[in-house]
């Protein structure tokens, strides 16, 4: 099973699309909004967020991404990944950055404790759409060549918008990463969860995303680059995925909250629904959350109603995110 652990909403991006909520903050602001955090509930303390890698370890977890927010803003964050690092293989370790607070010491330091770096980049020119800041494509593009020249393993994750949709726009993308290295690229969807729950404009229409997929499908026949889809998106494209909420893999949020599904966040990195929350760690075990009564009728479809169909989405159309 995998884990995604969004070790803190801390960053210092405003993303429009913050699938997270992200808390924005300066530098400066970091240590006195993470205590004010950790005090109301809101974030674990370090001590707590050893306990659960013991756990997970324990657990026999085969694939932690650690995530954000940005990690990298806390040293503690840090010192925890060297931790892992010393309880699980390092290809089990990988961590999902915006790209800033990277300098030649960290990056050093991390090849010693994951085994792969993963960035999100939609466009090479800027994102036009105004759905992320000014400045985050340069400054992840940066952080991608700085990471390759390190021999760290990169991975660029590309949503799929209506505004970078097109042949030409992901032909831009792809270039950029063969000429700068990059291993593996994996195609997202765009989510309206977070911050971008009441976000429809970005929605590619049906067209759109089947010409950017028989695009992209021919672009892998190349064999240069290993691409993946995001099972959502495969599901989209073929109706046929069935969910991977805990049957593959589930989330841990900054407060220590199990949910079935990573995605499955709302305002405030919160859940979108109760049906998704399973537990909390550390106080609860991973063993007792994944043979809870909730979890059982998960892994028996009850949730799922046996279809093959994002648990979010039909949250979203089901509740006050949808709009009639």
């Amino acid at each position: 099973m995998k884990v995604i652990w969004n070790l803190t909403r801390l960053c210092n991006w405003n993303c429009v699309i913050c699938c997270v909520d992200a808390v924005h903050v300066s530098n400066k602001q970091i240590p006195e909004i993470q205590k004010r955090l950790i005090l109301n509930g809101k974030e674990l303390t370090f001590e707590e967020k050893v306990k659960i890698v013991n756990d997970l370890y324990n657990s026999g977890i085969n694939s932690i991404d650690f995530s954000g927010g940005n990690l990298l803003l806390i040293n503690d964050n840090i010192k925890l990944l060297q931790y892992a690092a010393s309880k699980f293989s390092k290809d089990c370790l990988s961590i999902s950055i915006p790209g800033n607070n990277l300098n030649f010491e960290l990056i050093c330091n991390l090849k010693d404790y994951v085994s792969k770096v993963e960035f999100t980049l939609d466009n090479v020119e800027g994102d036009k759409d105004g759905s992320r800041p000014n400045g985050f494509v340069e400054l992840a593009k940066n952080a991608i060549k700085l990471c390759v020249k390190e021999n760290i393993t990169v991975c660029v994750s590309t949503v799929l918008k209506k505004s970078n949709v097109s042949p030409k726009n992901l032909s831009k993308i792809y270039y950029f990463l063969i000429e700068n290295g990059v291993e593996e690229w994996e195609i997202l969807r765009f989510y309206q969860v977070g911050r971008a729950a009441n976000i429809y404009a970005l929605n590619p229409d049906d067209s759109e995303l089947k010409e950017a997929i028989k695009y992209i499908d021919e672009l892998k026949k190349e064999n240069i680059i290993q691409i993946s889809y995001q099972h959502s998106l495969k599901n989209k494209i073929h109706g046929n995925v069935k969910c991977n909420a805990l049957s593959h893999s589930i989330g841990i949020f900054a407060d220590g909250t199990v949910s079935a599904c990573a995605w499955a966040l709302g305002y405030n990195g919160r859940p979108i629904d109760e049906n998704f929350v399973l537990g909390k760690m550390p106080e609860q075990s991973l063993k007792d959350i994944i043979e809870s009564d909730k979890a059982l009728k998960w892994n028996s479809n009850e949730l799922k109603n046996s279809a093959s169909i994002c648990q979010p989405d039909k949250i979203m159309l089901n509740n006050l995110y949808f709009t009639k």
